[in-house]
């Protein structure tokens, strides 16, 4: 009884100490168009419901492309937006032109504004 403890003690020790690690997929997807580096991002949102649509949260795919650190191109399922980097009290920030459209992002989270829908709860999604 003694040998099978002195052995199975320094096992158990070691797997005491083990740390696992977990594996990390990186949300963007690099390439090159012509010269220039693309870095783009799949985001999944969550918009608020209003008193116009279910009660239920509607789910919403956005790819933002990252074309230079002041240029982003919000892209959706029926049009493509050309965003310009503007001032953040954090993180960063692009909006059009006119303002109707606006993205805005810190880490893997972000908010997107199209046409007077905000979806505030926007994750980054993992490349699978």
């Amino acid at each position: 009884m003694k040998g099978v403890l002195l052995v199975s003690l320094p096992l158990v020790l070691l797997a005491g100490c083990t740390t696992v690690i977990e594996p990390t997929v990186k949300p963007t997807t690099s390439t090159s168009v012509n010269g220039v580096d693309v870095t783009s991002v799949v985001y999944q949102c969550s918009s608020e419901p209003n008193s116009e649509t279910a009660s239920s949260k509607l789910k919403s795919h956005f790819l933002v492309e990252h074309f230079s650190k002041d240029k982003v191109m919000l892209v959706t399922r029926e049009a493509s937006y050309p965003l310009i980097r503007i001032q953040a009290a954090s993180g960063e920030k692009y909006a059009s032109t006119d303002g109707a459209e606006e993205f805005w992002s810190k880490g893997d989270s972000a908010m997107i504004k199209i046409n007077d829908q905000d979806y505030k709860q926007c994750i980054a999604k993992p490349n699978n």
